[in-house]
């Protein structure tokens, strides 16, 4: 027979892991950067509407937006914005290798893990410095 547990005495619940404890694989967090991207594009796509709208309908205001983003707030907003488009772009093809069942090792997904991470930031910089930057 066994002895009696003590009942006075809870026993300890098991902790659940969380983000202090558990880290994401890379992949994932590039994954999660993805949709974060998107939803960083979509908004900027409602600056660009406006801007275009602004120029075909009310000159006076194109030109306070224009200088708006001259300043140097505006510049790193486009900046983080052409940045959200190379991400996006570069998860997107990685994405659309996955979808044809191609790509799904490790080997390969650890080495378009660096794709992502040094391609980023040379389509950036190139995009941004070839358009000449803001209007």
């Amino acid at each position: 027979m066994s002895e009696k547990q003590d009942q006075s005495q809870p026993r300890p619940r098991p902790v659940s892991p969380h983000f202090q404890a558990y880290h994401l694989p890379l992949q994932a967090l590039l994954s999660f950067g993805h949709r974060v991207s998107g939803v960083v594009l979509s908004a900027g796509m409602f600056v660009i509407v406006g801007y275009v709208w602004l120029a075909a309908f009310a000159p006076e205001n194109f030109a306070l937006i224009k200088g708006l983003l001259a300043t140097p707030a505006g510049r790193l907003a486009l900046f983080l914005w052409t940045g959200s488009f190379c991400y996006h772009l570069f998860t997107g093809l990685r994405h659309m290798i996955w979808d044809t069942g191609a790509g799904l090792e490790p080997p390969f997904y650890r080495a378009s893990n660096w794709v992502i991470l040094l391609g980023v930031p040379v389509c950036t910089v190139a995009l941004f410095v070839l358009s000449g930057g803001p209007p």
